[in-house]
C-alpha cells in the first residue's frame, strides 16, 4: 500500500495518542484492536468512530455480532460520545449480525450495507464471535480474507476487534493479525489494588515507534485518556537563571537553573519546615517574576492556600498584597496518588505541569509514594527519570519535599537531585536542635544551625520585603 505524504485523513481522536502516532490512520489502513474481555476495545474502536465523523463527517459503519445496539449506545453516552445523535445525521450506523448466519449470508449482509451506506470507517466487532462458528478451515480462512479486503472495498479505515483469552497472549484471528497496519493489544491487571490498563502497540505501519505500552484510563464523560511517557532520546537542558532577593538565600544556594532538581528532606516528626519554605518560594517567584505549581500528595488545596496566606500576612503585614501575591505566583493542586498506577501519576503530574504553564514545580509529601518505591523500585525509578527529564526539557525548576523515611529512599531521591538540602535534628544538652544540610553539584556540603539561619534571614526582612514591594509593581507593570 503507497501512503501519500501529506497528513492522514483520520484520526484517534485521542489527545496525545495522534501525537505518538501520526502516520497510521490512512485510507486502505486495517487496524486491529485486541485484548481479553473488558479491556475497553469496544470503546476504542468506537472513538475513533465518534471523533472522525463529529469532527470531520467520516461515516462509519459499526457492525456487532455481540453487542447489542441500545446497550452499546447507552455505555458510549455515558462516556460522552452521543452515537444516536451521529445516527440522526447519517454518520453513524450500527448493524447486529447472528453469529450463527452462514459466512455468505454475513458477507452478503455486510457488503449489501457496504454499498449502500458508503462508510469512511468500518469496524467489525468482534472478528473470533463469527470465525469460532465455523470449523471448516477452508471456509474460515475465506472469512478471514473477506474481512482484510473491507479496506479495498471501502477505500476507508477498517477496524477489527479481536478477543484474546485469558492466558493468551495473541488475538489468533489468522491472516488478518499478520497483514494488519497496525495492531493494538489493550491489557488491564490489578497493581497495588488498583486497576490498571495499559495500551500496547505491538505494530504501527507508518509511525516510528518511541514507546510501546501507554497507560490509559476510561473515564465518565471522556471515554479514553492516555498517559504518553515522554522518553527522550538526549537530555536537553534549557533553563533559565534564577537568584534570590533574601542575601542568606542567595548564599546557600548561589544562582539556580531553572532545569535544575532540588530536594529537600525534612524529620517525618517536625512540621516547622512548611514556613521556611512557604518565604523560600515566595522570594523565588517574586525575585524571578516565576509561577509555582504547588502539588501535594497529602494536603488539601484549601489548607496549603490558608497556611501560604497566613504566611504572606505576616512577611507583608498586608491581606491584600498577600492575596495578590497568592493569585499571580502561585497554583496549587492535591492528588490522591493511590487513585491511579505508579505510571499514571507521574504521567497525570507532567501533564497537570504542561497545562498549568508554570516555570517551578514542587512536590510535596513525596514519602506518601515509598510503598509504591518499595514495591518496584527498578520501575518507579524509571519512570521518575523519564518525567524528570521531561520537565527539565522544557526548563521547568522540579522540588522534592518529602519526610526523610530511610536511607534507601533518601539516596534514591538525591541521585537525581542537583540540590539537597535536609533539616536534621541533633540533640543538644538535652533538647533537640535542628541543623540545615545543603549541598549542591560541584560545591562541598554545608551544614548550619537552622535558628542561625533564621536569624539573618529575619534581619534581612524588612528590607527585602520592600525589594519584593517594588517588583510586585514592576511585574503588574509589564504584565
Amino acid at each position: 500500500m503507497t501512503r501519500s505524504s501529506s497528513m492522514p485523513e483520520f484520526v484517534f481522536g485521542i489527545k496525545g495518542l495522534d501525537e505518538l502516532l501520526p502516520g497510521v490512520l490512512y485510507r486502505g489502513t486495517t487496524i486491529v484492536i485486541a485484548g481479553h474481555p473488558g479491556a475497553g476495545k469496544t470503546i476504542f474502536a468506537t472513538t475513533i468512530c465518534y471523533n472522525n465523523a463529529r469532527y470531520s463527517s467520516k461515516k462509519c459503519l459499526y457492525i456487532s455480532f455481540q453487542e447489542p445496539k441500545m446497550k452499546l449506545y447507552r455505555v458510549m453516552k455515558s462516556l460522552g460520545m452521543d452515537l444516536e445523535d451521529l445516527e440522526k445525521k447519517g454518520l453513524f450506523k450500527f448493524v447486529n449480525l447472528p453469529i450463527a448466519a452462514s459466512c455468505e449470508v454475513i458477507a452478503d449482509t455486510i457488503s449489501k450495507a457496504l454499498n449502500e451506506y458508503k462508510p469512511d470507517i468500518v469496524v467489525v466487532d468482534s472478528i473470533n464471535a463469527v470465525l469460532e462458528t465455523v470449523e471448516d478451515p477452508k471456509r474460515r480462512a475465506w472469512l478471514q480474507n473477506f474481512f482484510y479486503q473491507l479496506t479495498n472495498i471501502t477505500n476507508g479505515l477498517s477496524i477489527i476487534i479481536a478477543e484474546i483469552p485469558y492466558g493468551m497472549e495473541r488475538p489468533g484471528i489468522g491472516v488478518v493479525e499478520f497483514v494488519s497496519d497496525a495492531l493494538f493489544v489493550l491489557k488491564h491487571y490489578v497493581r497495588e489494588n488498583k486497576l490498571a490498563r495499559i495500551l500496547e502497540i505491538r505494530k504501527a505501519r507508518g509511525a516510528p515507534i518511541s514507546v510501546t505500552e501507554v497507560p490509559f484510563q476510561i473515564m465518565e464523560g471522556v471515554g479514553i485518556k492516555v498517559f504518553v511517557p515522554q522518553v527522550l532520546r538526549e537530555i536537553k537542558s534549557t533553563g533559565s537563571v534564577y537568584r534570590f532577593t533574601i542575601p542568606v538565600f542567595q548564599e546557600l544556594s548561589s544562582d539556580i537553573r531553572g532545569d535544575e532538581s532540588i530536594l529537600i528532606m525534612v524529620p517525618s516528626y517536625t512540621r516547622l519546615w512548611f514556613d521556611f519554605l512557604c518565604l523560600t518560594l515566595m522570594d523565588l517567584a517574586l525575585t524571578n517574576n516565576l509561577r509555582i505549581l504547588f502539588v501535594s500528595y497529602k494536603r488539601s488545596v484549601d489548607h496549603l492556600m490558608a497556611r501560604a496566606r497566613e504566611q504572606f500576612v505576616k512577611i507583608f503585614k498586608d491581606v491584600e498584597i498577600a492575596n495578590s501575591v497568592l493569585e499571580k505566583y502561585f497554583v496549587f493542586e492535591s492528588i490522591n496518588p493511590y487513585a491511579m498506577s505508579t505510571e499514571e501519576d507521574l504521567l497525570y503530574e507532567t501533564e497537570l505541569v504542561v497545562n498549568q504553564n508554570v516555570d517551578v514545580v514542587v512536590f510535596h509529601g513525596v514519602e506518601v509514594l515509598v510503598p509504591e518505591l518499595m514495591t518496584d523500585p527498578y520501575k518507579y525509578y524509571d519512570s521518575l527519570v523519564d518525567q524528570l527529564y521531561y520537565l527539565r526539557s522544557l526548563g521547568k525548576l522540579v522540588v522534592r519535599v518529602s519526610s526523610y523515611i530511610g536511607k534507601e529512599q533518601f539516596r534514591m531521591y538525591a541521585s537525581l537531585a542537583d540540590i539537597v538540602i535536609r533539616i536534621f535534628m541533633r540533640k543538644e544538652q538535652e533538647r533537640l536542635e535542628p541543623y540545615l544540610f545543603i549541598w549542591r553539584r560541584g560545591r562541598k556540603p554545608a551544614i548550619l544551625r537552622l535558628e542561625d539561619v533564621e536569624k539573618r534571614v529575619m534581619e534581612a526582612l524588612p528590607k527585602s520585603v520592600e525589594q519584593f514591594k517594588k517588583l510586585i509593581k514592576e511585574h503588574a507593570t509589564t504584565s
